[in-house]
């Protein structure tokens, strides 16, 4: 269980580690492929443990949550890579607070589906 726990842990600090532009939507789907992979096994173990027949939420459930974390983090990833120039177009200071505020909304998104993620799987 510390072990399956560990390795979703350094698949979310990679991901979170980076903005997006480095990494393109396919690597970052096949780490939170991965985080559903291994989270699914210590929530069994969990269940297990307790007595219990069945989860607060199935696998589906999860899954779902996780593309939400990674159509929300394809989107800030835009957003910063338009806040940094990279679109090749000069912005004044309106539109750069424009985008500031979208960064700040997605990633409050994220950081509450990330919370009901790890939540409701019983794992901290």
């Amino acid at each position: 269980m510390v072990q399956h726990r560990s390795v979703p842990a350094e698949i979310t600090a990679k991901a979170q580690g980076q903005t997006g532009l480095s990494r393109d939507h396919t690597s970052l789907a096949q780490d939170t492929t991965s985080m559903v992979q291994h989270r699914s096994v210590p929530a069994q173990i969990t269940a297990k443990a307790q007595g219990q027949t069945g989860l607060s939420r199935d696998h589906t459930s999860l899954a779902q949550d996780t593309t939400s974390i990674v159509q929300h983090r394809s989107v800030l990833a835009q957003i910063t890579a338009k806040a940094h120039g990279q679109t090749g177009q000069s912005r004044d200071h309106t539109s750069l607070a424009q985008d500031t505020t979208s960064m700040v909304q997605h990633r409050s998104v994220l950081a509450q589906i990330t919370a009901k993620a790890h939540g409701q799987t019983g794992l901290r």
